[in-house]
């Protein structure tokens, strides 16, 4: 009696086994939908576009890009939590979704952990330190000296209250002890036009969007976050190598499906995700972009949401920025 039952578990366990080897071969049999948080031609749409064609083409079935924009990105993420787990609607997360909102909402309408299951980190955009040329610093050492000096009297634009913009320059200041004010706009458009003219002091921003005007020398660009010089700029070191090591910022981005999705398809969403990200093709556009490309396994980007959550609450309750 004993050995029926355990023959009859070890067929159950194979009936498992070859079910789930079966929805791994035969994923996706029809289009499936990327849905991005933010409107159509923002950086984060860019990168997810090209993700989508690539692995589409990869497939040989569509994935549909579906553009949600709105509530700093939590309209999209309630969208695909509460979707069928079946691999058929994927989320384009970022550092907004999956990293500050839960420390800058009373009340998300989705859990970020336990409402999603992490596919793999995609990329990320690390921010840089730009300053109007009027500011006598020509290195973040001197601009930490300069604030220092001068407390509350440095000012830095963004695109609104809690935007990545903002929570970049609230890290610098609590790593770096410094009193800067921030100084909140529309969008991250009208904060670069505003250190442009002189405004504002500087800015924590993309290399893509003031490369150009850093070559005309119209802003000066110090460092840029991360442990690595971006490859459209070497000439900028890193934070680290500025002098500031405890800071790090990535504006990231990465896959995620609602929790319930089986197991055989995010392996499968993660082997096809990350074999494209390994292309030469790919990796020259994204670094374009001024991107790192990153791909890991779902485990090492659970990890590395929950450190991202942490370091957002510490930053945003330090900086006494009020919940929305």
């Amino acid at each position: 009696m004993r050995l029926k039952r355990h023959a009859m578990h070890v067929i159950a366990a194979l009936a498992v086994v070859f079910a789930a080897d079966g929805i791994s071969q035969t994923y996706p049999q029809r289009p499936v939908r990327l849905v991005i948080p933010f409107v159509a031609g923002s950086g984060t749409d860019v990168i997810g576009r090209l993700l989508a064609q690539r692995v589409s083409e990869s497939w040989g079935q569509s994935i549909i890009v579906d553009n949600r924009g709105g509530a700093a990105g939590n309209i999209a993420a309630e969208h695909v939590a509460k979707s069928p787990p079946d691999g058929y609607t994927i989320l384009l997360g970022n550092i907004a979704t999956h990293g500050s909102n839960p420390s800058l909402y009373k009340k998300l309408p989705y859990d970020p952990i336990q409402d999603f299951a992490p596919v793999t980190l995609l990329a990320s955009i690390p921010p840089v330190v730009a300053v109007h040329p009027s500011i006598p610093a020509r290195n973040m050492r001197e601009l930490i000296a300069l604030a220092r000096a001068h407390p509350g009297e440095l000012n830095y634009a963004g695109a609104g209250i809690g935007s990545g913009s903002h929570l970049a320059g609230e890290l610098l200041k609590l790593v770096a002890k410094i009193n800067m004010q921030y100084v909140p706009y529309k969008g991250s458009g009208q904060a670069l036009a505003a250190m442009l003219g002189g405004e504002t002091s500087m800015m924590f921003t993309s290399m893509l969007s003031v490369a150009p005007y850093h070559q005309s020398r119209r802003v000066r660009v110090l460092a840029v976050s991360g442990n690595k010089r971006l490859p459209m700029a070497p000439d900028i070191p890193t934070m680290a190598e500025a002098g500031v090591r405890a800071y790090d910022v990535e504006f990231w981005y990465g896959l995620l499906v609602p929790r319930a999705t089986p197991a055989p398809i995010i392996a499968r969403l993660n082997e096809s995700f990350v074999k494209v990200l390994s292309e030469k093709d790919t990796r020259d556009k994204l670094i374009a972009q001024g991107a790192q490309v990153y791909g890991n396994t779902p485990e090492q980007f659970a990890d590395f949401i929950r450190r991202d959550i942490a370091k957002w609450a510490n930053v945003t309750k330090s900086a006494g920025i009020p919940q929305i």
